[in-house]
């Protein structure tokens, strides 16, 4: 825990480099695992600092923190985060349910409430509860939802989620939906930017990939298939070589 005298000079370096809660997060159940997105901007003021960045960090296998706030804050709960996890793993020979690690990212996050500024998602997939989402906002409350939006964009995502993402959604439904919302919000947040990362967590395991908001479905789930037909007008033209 910092002293009051640190807590007070760190909230004023904060002030003023201008740090935002700069990003949207979306994360949504479906029947059969979670679906997690993210866009990739970090700010400072009006200053982009990083374009790229990743914001979906895993922290045991199945189990994804989506990170809004100071990305120092954030980073230092999901490194701390990973580490209770091992330890739990080494300790009792199993992984932690996606519920467990939410309710150890909630109480590291409520500890330091006044001096994180931290809204996380949890979600992921376990054998026990199937897929999970929980919403950790700044303050270190814990809220179990069939899906979660946090950020700055998340103004800008919020009513097409309560439109759309509604129980009993199959798996293409719902990335189709969390990626919609995710360019909603970079289309009208300032603070919201880059690239869209989406992860699909369930039984059969963890995929992950990246889409430029505006890409055509077929050309984001496509690049493989074009890949290949080239292969395959290759092998004609060699004649089957």
């Amino acid at each position: 825990m910092l002293s009051a005298f640190a807590a007070a000079a760190l909230a004023l370096l904060v002030a003023a480099a201008g740090l935002v809660d700069a990003t949207t997060l979306v994360a949504a159940r479906f029947d059969g695992g979670v679906v997690i997105g993210a866009d990739s901007r970090t700010s400072q003021g009006s200053f982009v600092a990083n374009s790229g960045t990743d914001k979906i960090t895993p922290v045991s296998p199945g189990v994804f923190l989506a990170r809004s706030g100071s990305s120092a804050d954030t980073q230092f709960v999901a490194g701390v985060i990973e580490a209770k996890l091992e330890a739990y793993r080494t300790e009792f020979g199993r992984y932690p349910t996606v519920r467990a690690a939410a309710t150890a990212t909630r109480n590291l996050c409520y500890a330091n409430k006044d001096q994180l500024s931290a809204g996380i998602i949890c979600a992921g997939w376990d054998s026990r509860e199937g897929g999970s989402v929980f919403s950790v906002p700044q303050g270190g409350s814990l809220l179990e939802q069939p899906f979660a939006v946090s950020g700055s964009g998340a103004v800008y995502a919020l009513g097409y989620c309560d439109d759309n993402l509604r129980p009993g959604l199959g798996r293409d439904e719902c990335v189709s939906h969390v990626r919609t919302a995710l360019e909603m919000a970079v289309r009208r947040d300032g603070a919201s930017g880059g690239v869209i990362r989406l992860c699909v967590v369930s039984a059969d395991g963890v995929e992950r990939w990246t889409v430029v908001p505006g890409m055509t479905a077929a050309a984001a789930a496509g690049v493989g298939e074009e890949e290949e037909g080239r292969r395959e007008a290759r092998r004609a033209s060699d004649g089957g070589g």
